[in-house]
Order: C-alpha cells, then structure tokens, then sequence
C-alpha cells in the first residue's frame, strides 16, 4: 500500500479509526471491525465482573469505557500521549490471549466452545494468517476423540495442537508503534504477513520498494483482522479466509460472535461461497441478520502451489454478496440435506516385536467426508445461477484424491432426491419436477426390463439382485452417463434423451396434455446446455432409488 506523506502530528491522548479513510481495504476495515469487536467483549466482561480493573486499558472511572464508538469510526482515549503504552500492552494481552493452551480471541465469540471447535478454529488460523512456522509455536498434535453430535453415535478425532505463542500477541514492537516516552510513533513501518496475507516482499533486491508500509491506525487495524476474519480449513493443506465487507462498526460489533461455529460441524466448508453463505445462514438463524453491519463477503482460498509448496498461497477470491432471504432459505436447505458426513474407516491395529510385525486385530476410526455437490450449489447460488447449472462438468471431474466425482454423487442421491421435490423453497420448478420425475420412471423401467431378462420372467420379483443383474445395471447407468457427457451439440443432447424415453416405455408423469407439454418444451425449446445439467441431475438423483423402483417395475412386467 503507497502511503502518502503527511505532516508529522504532535503526540496526542487519542488515536481515531476510520472505517472508510483512504488506504483501507476490505481487510482493514474488517480488521477494525475486529478492534471494535474486540472493546464491545471487553465491555460486556466488565459488566459481568469477569475482567479485574488492573486488566482494563484506560481510565474507567465514571464507569464508561476510554474509548468511543461509532458506525464509521472508533477512537481510543488514552488520557494522557505517554499512556498510550499501558493501554495497547493491556488491550492486546486481552484481545489475543491463550487459554486451555489454544489460540484465544474474545471478540470472535460469547459463550465459549468446546476445545475441539477451538482446535479446528486454531487449525484454520494456521492455514490463513499464521501459516507461516515462526509465526506461531505450536507444540506436535495429541489426538482426542470428540462426539460429533452429542449423541455418543460418532467421535472424530481432532488434533490438539497446544499454542505457546502467536506473532499478534507482540505486535506493538512488531510495529513499532511507541517511542521511548510510550507514545505513539506517527511513522510507516513494514506490516508483516501474519497481519495482512499477501503484504509480503515481492523480491529481495528490491525490499524496500515493494514491502507494504502503513501508519498506526491502518497496522493495528490489520493486526486486529485475526479478530474480524474468519479462517476455516477445508482439509489440511487447503484454508478459508473469509473477509467481511464491514459497513457499520456499532452493528458488526455485536454481530461478529454470531458468525462463529459453535459445533465441530459448523466447522467444516467445501469451497469459498459455501464458506461465506454458511457464515450468513448463521447470522440469519441467529436473528442478527437485519443487523449486521455488513454487506457480504471477499473469500479466499489458499492452498500450496507447485512453485512454492511450503507457504499457502492465494490461488483464488470470490466476492460474496448478501443472499436475500430465499437464497439463504434455499442453502439452508442444502446444508441440511448435502451435510458433512462421517464414516467409520476401519484401520488393522499392527504390533511389533522386533523385525517382525503381526496383526492384531481391527478398529473403526470416524473420519469427515464432506459433499462434492454442495460446493456448486453455493457457488451457484451466491451467482444468482440455477441450483444445478454445471452438474455436468461436476460429474467428469475427479476430487483431490484423483477419485471420478460421479462416484462420490451417488452417495448423495437421497438428498438431491429430496431437494427436487422441496416444495417450501421452490428449489426446482414444476416443468423441472415433471421432466425429471419421467427420466427417472424411464430409468426405472429400463432396469426392470434388465432384471426381468436376466433373471428370467417367472422369478421372484423380491428375489435378491444376482451379481449379474447389478453388472448390468452398472453398465447401463454408466453408458447413460458417457452418452449425456459426450453430448455436445443441442441435437446430440436431445437425441440422447429422447432415445432414453422412447426405450423407457410407458410413462405416468407425461401421460396427460399439461406434463407432455412440460416435457416437450424443455427437450425442443429450452437451453440444451441447461437441459444437458438437468438430465444429469435426474441420473444422479436415481442412484437411491435403483433397486425399490426396479423390482415394482420388474414385478410388473
């Protein structure tokens, strides 16, 4: 950031913010938003009588706190120019502390969480703002089980990773922001990357030229970004920053606890828009939504790169808008139908005596897996796009373990299932409902025809499926599959189709003039690249449904 040069101030008793002054960034402002944040904490402890008066910075004595507070800007009294010291040594020893030897940050929360969400939150701290090792001191990962839900029905393992000290707890000397009589110092100094992500020397032959330099507001308010973001971790290597677009500080005060996960399922995000809209769908179901004090979000993603696998890197931003209220109606829908999962991994308990190693038996381990469609359906939705656009290309790609995505989707039919047929949110619409509803009736009779001919017509239609029967249906989904992905010209798409329906025999959904009109103007006279997306949902949708519907068919025939 160039600063500009101004007149070197006198030493004075008070240091004013504000929220829209020339030089701040969305993570500026979202870091004073963490400032402010931070004093509201400060304040409601005083009240309670949890924070003793040699811990409060300033004058507290006509019982008001030494600082003011308003919607676009935030002034520190101190009392006195050379009590500045004592005042910021206080204020950040209690805006970022450690506690139960985890990272502590009072302005991020009201009532306290457990220690696992506190890990996962730590975690996603070290992947954003403290990744960097001399940064932080973090002792090596203990691995404690907690219970998911509450219910004793899954305990995942969380690492434990005690904190000992972190860079923001030193940031006044880091900034060097007082002179020897402990008073501000209105001079630029070099803001370091722990503070703002990305401020780091481009080249080292010309450090002073492209390090970023800020004045005191403009650092403290960077340093107090650790408070106002939000840092989540996808997996181990891959983080979320999410950035409020702060546009009142009186609001986002009060409102910045509630963006908090509180449950080691809130904790876990897919991607940058599911990041950011489940932030707003805990703002909204905790009533501060009308009331938050900003306008949406910047997120982040950072990942290592090939060019510099030890430092997570910027590798995309996503600008997040306020969802209106059907929006966050329809995600929160989908975070209830397409949520982080877990899954019982069984691991062979090994012992060792000497150079020989002997099996000893097996143990079930819960491990997350999260949803690989919910991450589109967010991006989607925060676009203003339909829930579905791109459900093609979803199902070619492969996920972070070079796994086909399809096969991870069919573990998420039952929910896709659901989602078509919510009628509260108006996820899909009625033409939509009736077209989908006859490919999977069309699906459905043609794996009835399957069984029939290869179990024969006089076996049982309850008769367990035979391994072959499964082979062929396995066979038949996948051409079904290849045929709409290689479609790629509208007559390509719609002949695929209407191969699929004419084969699939009798059809109840379109028997009537109303559901062959839907059917008809979506194969002729809408988007073929829409039309394609919404095949495939139907396909994927079906997965769930396979063998119920292929059986009543079967016995039918």
């Amino acid at each position: 950031m160039a600063v500009t040069k101004t007149k070197k101030p006198k030493p004075s008793p008070d240091l004013t913010f504000d929220l829209f002054a020339p030089g701040m960034t969305p993570l500026h402002r979202a870091g004073l938003g963490g400032l402010a944040a931070t004093l509201v904490a400060m304040e409601r402890r005083n009240k309670l009588g949890l924070i003793s008066a040699e811990a409060r910075p300033g004058d507290w004595s006509d019982h008001k706190p030494p600082w003011t507070l308003e919607s676009d800007r935030l002034t520190l009294h101190f009392g006195e120019p050379q009590q500045a010291g004592d005042y910021l040594r206080k204020l950040f020893t209690f805006a970022f502390a450690i506690k139960d030897k985890l990272i502590d940050l009072p302005g991020t929360y009201r009532d306290e969480s457990n220690r696992a969400v506190r890990a996962e939150l730590q975690h996603g701290l070290t992947l954003t703002f403290l990744q960097f090792g001399p940064h932080r001191k973090l002792d090596t990962a203990t691995m404690q089980s907690f219970d998911v839900d509450g219910d004793g029905s899954a305990a995942v393992v969380v690492g434990l990773r005690a904190c000992q000290s972190y860079l923001h707890q030193d940031a006044i000397k880091r900034l060097k922001l007082l002179d020897k009589r402990e008073r501000i110092v209105w001079k630029a100094t070099e803001t370091p990357s722990a503070f703002n992500p990305g401020a780091v020397v481009r080249h080292n032959a010309y450090g002073s030229d492209t390090r970023i330099e800020e004045l005191p507001p403009a650092g403290i308010a960077a340093c107090f970004a650790l408070v106002g973001c939000l840092s989540l971790a996808v997996n181990r290597g891959l983080g979320v920053l999410l950035i409020p677009n702060v546009d009142d500080l009186e609001k986002f005060a009060k409102a910045r606890p509630r963006m908090t996960p509180t449950t080691l399922r809130e904790c876990r995000v897919a991607g940058t828009s599911d990041a950011a809209l489940q932030a707003q769908t805990r703002l909204r179901a905790r009533g501060v939504m009308q009331r938050h004090g900003l306008s949406g979000f910047d997120v982040m993603r950072l990942r290592p790169t090939q060019w510099n696998e030890k430092q997570k890197t910027r590798v995309a931003t996503v600008n997040v808008p306020n969802g209106n209220d059907l929006v966050l109606s329809r995600f929160d829908l989908v975070l209830r139908h397409l949520p982080p999962r877990t899954y019982a991994y069984a691991e062979s308990v090994v012992r060792s005596r000497g150079r020989s190693k002997r099996t000893q038996g097996t143990v079930y381990v819960w491990r997350w897996t999260d949803s690989i469609v919910r991450p589109l359906v967010a991006d989607n939705l925060a676009s203003g796009r339909r829930w579905y656009t791109g459900f093609t290309r979803l199902m070619t790609e492969r996920d972070s373990s070079h796994h086909p995505n399809h096969e991870r989707v069919s573990y998420e039919a039952e929910g896709l299932y659901a989602m078509i047929n919510e009628d509260q949110h108006q996820m899909t619409e009625e033409n939509e409902r009736v077209f989908i509803a006859a490919i999977h009736q069309a699906i459905s009779n043609q794996l009835g025809k399957i069984k029939s001919e290869t179990l024969g017509r006089g076996a049982n239609a309850n008769a367990p499926l035979s391994q072959a029967v499964k082979n062929r249906w396995n066979n038949f989904m996948n051409r079904l599959r290849l045929s709409l992905i290689n479609a790629k010209t509208e007559i390509q798409v719609r002949g695929a189709i209407n191969l699929l329906l004419i084969r699939g025999g009798w059809i109840e959904g379109i028997k009537n003039e109303e559901g062959l009109n839907h059917v008809h103007h979506l194969i002729f006279h809408d988007d073929w690249q829409r039309l394609r997306d919404l095949t495939m949902l139907a396909v994927a949708s079906h997965t769930s449904r396979v063998e119920k519907d292929s059986s009543e068919n079967s016995a039918e025939t």
